[in-house]
C-alpha cells in the first residue's frame, strides 16, 4: 500500500509525470481508435478499393519524407524555440516548393504512372497523394514542435485528432462511396489528414500566436546549412525504408489484381497496429533500463535476455493461435469478403512473430552506437525487396509471393536480432 500511495503522490506532485501519463494514454487511445473502426471500414469498402487507397497512401508517405529533406527531425535538437520555428518555416517552404514541382510532373506523366502502377484512378486524382503528403508534413512538424517545447498535452490531443479524424472521415465517405468520384477511402484519408493538419496549425496559432514575428530569412538559411546532415543521412535511411515498404505494394498492384493488393494491405494493417501497441510500450521500458545498464556496466545483455524470453513465449503462443483462427477472425471482424486476407495472414505470421520480438530490442543498436548497422539493414531490405520482385515474377502466383516475402523478411529480422544480441556487450 505504501508503494502505491508513494506512486500516486509522485504523480500528483510531478508535472512531468502527469504530462508523460497524459501522452502515454493519448498515444494508446490514438492507436486503439483505428482498431475499433476496422469492422466498419471492412464492410464499407471492397478489397480492391482498399488496394487502391494503399497505393495512394504509400505514394504520399514517400513524398512526405522526400520533400522535407529530413529537416523535420532537426526541430527537436534545435538550440532554441526561435530556431525551431524557423526550421518549421524551412520545412514547410521546402515541402510546398518541391510538391509543386512534383504536382506538375505528375500532371504531365499521369498516364505513364497509371500504366506503371496499373491504377486508372491516378489519372484523375493524381493531386491527392501530394495534398496528403503536405498534410503529413504539417502533422509531423507540429509533433516535433510539441516534443521540443514539452507540450505533452497538446501532443496527446494531436495524436487523438489525427487518428479519430482519419477513421471518422473514412467511415463517412464509405457511407457515400457511390456518390464520390473514384474511391471513398482515398477521399476519406485526404479529408482526415486535412482536418488533422488544420488542427495542428490552429493549435500552434493559439499557443504561440506571435511566433511569426521571429521568422528570419537569414536564420532559415543558417538552419538549411547547419542541419545539412539530415538530408544527407537521416532522409536517406527513411526514404530507403519507405521505398522498400512500397515496392511489394506497387508490384502487387501492377502485376496482380487490386483485390489481392487489398487483401495483402488489410492483412498487414490488421496484424501490425495491435502489435505496435505492445512493442512500443515494452520497447520504451527496455530502452530505458538497457541504456542504464550499458552505460554503467558496459553490457545490457542481461536485461535483453530477460526481455526476449517472455516476449518470445507470448509471440510463439499468440501467433500459433492466430495462425489457426485468422481466416475465421477476419470473417467475423471484417466480413465474409475478407476471408482471403485471413489466409494471407497465415503466410505472414512467421515474419510478424519474429519482428514482434526484434522490434522490442531494436534500440540496442542505438544504445551501442551501432546506427550504421541499421542503415546497412535498410539497404539489405531494399535489395531483398527487389530480389523478391525478380523471384515472384518467375511464378506470378500470389501465394509464392507471400511465401518469399515472409521468408526474406524473417531472415532480415533474424539478422537484426543477432546484431542486437552481439552488440549488447561493449
Amino acid at each position: 500500500m505504501k508503494l502505491v500511495k508513494g506512486f500516486i503522490n509522485r504523480i500528483r506532485t510531478s508535472d512531468y509525470t502527469k504530462s508523460l501519463l497524459v501522452l502515454t494514454g493519448g498515444t494508446f487511445i490514438a492507436q486503439l481508435i483505428p482498431i475499433i473502426f476496422y469492422p466498419i471500414i471492412g464492410r464499407l469498402f471492397t478489397p480492391d478499393q482498399i488496394g487502391t487507397a494503399a497505393i495512394f497512401s504509400q505514394i504520399a508517405a514517400i513524398l512526405a519524407i522526400l520533400v522535407t529533406g529530413g529537416y523535420t527531425y532537426s526541430i527537436f535538437i534545435s538550440k532554441s524555440k526561435e530556431e525551431a520555428f524557423n526550421i518549421i518555416v524551412l520545412v514547410l517552404s521546402l515541402s510546398i516548393f518541391v510538391l509543386s514541382i512534383i504536382c506538375l510532373t505528375f500532371y504531365f506523366l499521369r498516364d505513364e504512372i497509371h500504366l506503371l502502377l496499373n491504377e486508372p484512378l491516378f489519372v484523375k486524382l493524381f493531386f491527392i497523394p501530394i495534398l496528403i503528403a503536405l498534410f503529413i508534413v504539417i502533422y509531423q512538424c507540429y509533433n516535433e514542435w510539441c516534443v521540443k517545447n514539452k507540450y505533452f498535452k497538446q501532443l496527446s490531443v494531436n495524436k487523438l485528432v489525427n487518428s479519430s479524424s482519419l477513421s471518422i472521415a473514412e467511415t463517412l465517405f464509405g457511407c457515400m462511396n457511390s456518390l464520390v468520384l473514384g474511391n471513398g477511402k482515398v477521399y476519406g484519408e485526404l479529408i482526415g489528414r486535412g482536418i488533422s493538419a488544420f488542427s495542428c496549425l490552429f493549435s500552434m496559432f493559439v499557443k504561440d500566436r506571435n511566433l511569426y514575428k521571429i521568422v528570419s530569412l537569414s536564420v532559415v538559411k543558417e538552419c538549411l546549412i547547419k542541419y545539412i546532415r539530415f538530408p544527407k543521412y537521416v532522409m536517406t535511411g527513411k526514404l530507403i525504408n519507405s521505398v522498400s515498404c512500397a515496392i511489394p505494394l506497387f508490384y502487387l498492384g501492377a502485376v496482380f489484381t487490386k483485390e489481392e493488393l487489398g487483401f495483402f494491405s488489410m492483412s498487414n494493417t490488421i496484424i501490425a497496429v495491435p502489435i505496435s501497441i505492445i512493442t512500443i510500450a515494452v520497447s520504451d521500458a527496455y530502452r530505458q533500463r538497457a541504456n542504464e545498464d550499458y552505460n554503467n556496466y558496459g553490457s545490457c545483455r542481461n536485461i535483453l535476455v530477460k526481455t526476449i524470453v517472455p516476449i518470445s513465449i507470448i509471440s510463439l503462443v499468440g501467433f500459433s493461435i492466430l495462425f489457426i483462427i485468422s481466416p475465421f477472425l477476419f470473417e467475423i471482424i471484417l466480413g465474409s469478403q475478407w476471408i482471403n486476407a485471413g489466409i494471407y495472414t497465415r503466410y505472414l505470421i512467421p515474419m510478424v512473430a519474429i519482428s514482434f520480438v526484434t522490434e522490442v530490442i531494436r534500440p540496442t543498436l542505438i544504445i551501442a552506437s551501432k546506427q550504421s548497422y541499421d542503415f546497412i539493414w535498410q539497404l539489405l531490405f531494399l535489395f531483398s525487396m527487389l530480389l523478391l520482385i525478380v523471384i515472384s515474377n518467375l511464378y506470378r502466383d500470389i501465394y509464392v509471393f507471400l511465401l518469399f516475402f515472409s521468408g526474406i523478411k524473417s531472415l532480415l529480422f533474424l539478422l537484426q536480432f543477432y546484431w542486437c544480441y552481439r552488440y549488447s556487450v561493449k
